[in-house]
């Protein structure tokens, strides 16, 4: 399995928390997963969820991602 590249692009969000369960999430990035493969031209995004967060990972399967085994991200800060 290829390793995640710099020239990769990448979905991300967070919200605060009185506006969780709204459906905000969702609805923003579809329009933005539309523009970055209809207008962009990209053949992929990239996002992830801490395994622990539930939420978003439902999130990301509503908007079609799918999860990938043995992958894992580091943030600029080394966290997993």
């Amino acid at each position: 399995m290829r390793a995640r590249q710099s020239d990769d692009v990448s979905l991300g969000y967070q919200l605060m928390p009185t506006y969780w369960n709204r459906g905000i999430a969702t609805e923003a990035a579809r329009p933005l997963l539309a523009y970055a493969f209809e207008i962009l031209g990209f053949d992929r995004v990239f996002a992830f969820a801490h395994p622990r967060n539930g939420r978003s990972a439902r999130v990301l399967e509503k908007l079609g991602f799918r999860e990938r085994a043995g992958i894992h991200h580091r943030d600029d800060a080394g966290n997993e």
